[in-house]
């Protein structure tokens, strides 16, 4: 990802936008770390908390067991420690079913 200039980054801060840039990255990272991970996709992001969407019912109990492994594996990529806890949703909760 490239990185904002320093005027759009100003714009942002000035309008209580900050947390965009953040979430850029963020939801970059996922995207990468869940190429290994079938059913599961990005859904949000805020303050630390990274919330995703799975497909498959039966592998949430092995997903929640590796929460703490996606999480590591995203802040690894981010090369700092922005994502704190990892929450599942399923698909049907965030299409509002």
């Amino acid at each position: 990802m490239k990185k904002l200039g320093d005027g759009l980054r100003s714009f942002l801060r000035s309008v209580g936008l900050d947390w965009v840039e953040e979430y850029m990255r963020v939801k970059e990272a996922v995207d990468a770390v869940l190429r290994s991970y079938r059913g599961l996709e990005f859904h949000h992001y805020r303050d630390g908390v990274l919330i995703l969407k799975f497909e498959n019912l039966h592998a949430l109990t092995e997903l929640y067991y590796r929460r703490n492994q996606i999480a590591d594996a995203i802040n690894a990529i981010l090369g700092r420690r922005l994502v704190r806890e990892v929450k599942f949703i399923s698909r049907s909760q965030a299409e509002g079913r």
